[in-house]
């Protein structure tokens, strides 16, 4: 026996418009939570690179990562492994797992310390201290000045002397490495994360 439903087009009109009503309403509630609990992180930064944030010269930040001691030697083999394959992290299991203890997460609105500006992390990748490259540091809002008013040539902010002083982008940003976490920290080359942002607000 067959069954015919016959729905008349205004009855489908009011179908539709009572779900639609229900989902701005749910949505309208659940919002504030969800941005509560995203925007309940904060993010501190030096105060020059807060201002390059704003004007949108920084639009990303390296952060050391903290391995487990018992794991360096099995998360470096997986890292080399994915960097070889050019696979997806999600197919190895530890960096998967580095990646989701990380402090922030892809999503995350978070609050710049001292700060009213609000950003919101676009990625998460992985790579070591040393093997970021200068065309990736151009978006960490290091600081350069001209060399002189008769070149286009930049020298680069040391940020352990305060002055500017070098020649390349890299040297500058081994200073800001070192100023955040002390002299030796390049010396195992270790792991960052590299995390992009916006400004939300």
């Amino acid at each position: 026996m067959k069954v015919h439903i016959v729905i008349k087009k205004n009855h489908l009109t009011l179908l539709l418009n009572g779900f639609f009503n229900h989902y701005y309403l749910i949505k309208k509630i659940i919002t504030p939570f969800y941005l509560y609990n995203s925007m309940n992180k904060s993010i501190n930064m030096f105060d020059d690179l807060i201002d390059k944030v704003k004007l949108g010269l920084k639009t990303q930040t390296i952060r050391l990562i903290k391995l487990n001691s018992a794991n360096t030697i099995d998360f470096q083999t997986q890292f080399e492994e994915c960097l070889i394959t050019k696979s997806d992290y999600n197919n190895f299991p530890l960096i998967q797992s580095v990646l989701n203890e990380s402090k922030y997460l892809k999503g995350d609105i978070l609050t710049i310390d001292n700060s009213k500006t609000v950003i919101k992390i676009l990625s998460v990748r992985i790579s070591t201290m040393l093997n970021v490259t200068a065309k990736e540091l151009e978006k960490e809002g290091i600081k350069s000045q001209s060399y002189s008013k008769t070149t286009n040539r930049l020298i680069y902010f040391d940020y352990i002397t305060e002055s500017y002083t070098l020649n390349t982008i890299s040297d500058s940003y081994k200073t800001l490495m070192e100023k955040c976490y002390g002299s030796t920290v390049f010396q195992n080359n270790p792991f960052v994360f590299i995390y992009e942002f916006k400004v939300v607000r």
